[in-house]
């Protein structure tokens, strides 16, 4: 089993040659959602769970967008559970989460094998796991944060304007092309 330090590492280092595509896929769905696409009187009938439907919804369109236009990245379906494959090297799902990187709607037995690095007949393995997830402000009106996570630790991504991915504090980190990573021990789980 690897460490953390090493855990991160080399999830990064998978994710860095896609990682200004996937913060874009979700920083565009959720501008996409909360701007002139959707009524204010429409998006204050969603309930949460529409809310992340509609934003998942327009992910899915821009990743395959971004799979048609990336050499080595696919997606994956295995029981409505899609996740972008990139070189069979990782495997990235966006999904809401908390601050600390972990999803918060229900765990089904799916989402805990695929947090728990299970091997799944349609996954190519090694490949590692991750999330993408993205986090709303307090008033659920927008983007808060992006990160990378695993189930024990989350990496909030910076844009290169300098906005933060996340609620990490910067106590080291890397540059990745026009983003910025940070990680943080504040997100032990």
């Amino acid at each position: 089993m690897l460490d953390r330090e090493e855990d991160q590492n080399r999830a990064m280092a998978i994710a860095e040659p896609i990682l200004a595509g996937l913060h874009g896929i979700l920083s565009d769905s959720i501008s996409f959602y909360f701007g002139d696409a959707y009524t204010a009187a429409a998006r204050a009938d969603h309930t949460v769970r529409a809310v992340t439907n509609c934003i998942y919804s327009h992910a899915e369109k821009r990743v395959a967008i971004l799979a048609e236009a990336t050499e080595g990245l696919s997606i994956i379906d295995v029981r409505s559970l899609r996740v972008a494959n990139y070189k069979d090297q990782g495997l990235f799902r966006f999904k809401l989460v908390k601050p600390n990187g972990r999803h918060s709607n229900y765990q089904t037995k799916q989402q805990r094998n695929y947090d728990d690095q299970k091997s799944f007949p349609e996954f190519p393995e090694p490949a590692i796991r991750l999330t993408v997830g993205y986090e709303l402000d307090e008033a659920g009106a927008g983007l808060k944060g992006i990160m990378i996570a695993r189930p024990h630790w989350a990496i909030g991504i910076l844009d290169g304007a300098g906005n933060r991915g996340c609620r990490c504090c910067a106590l080291g980190g890397h540059n990745s092309g026009s983003l910025w990573i940070h990680r943080s021990d504040r997100f032990r789980c």
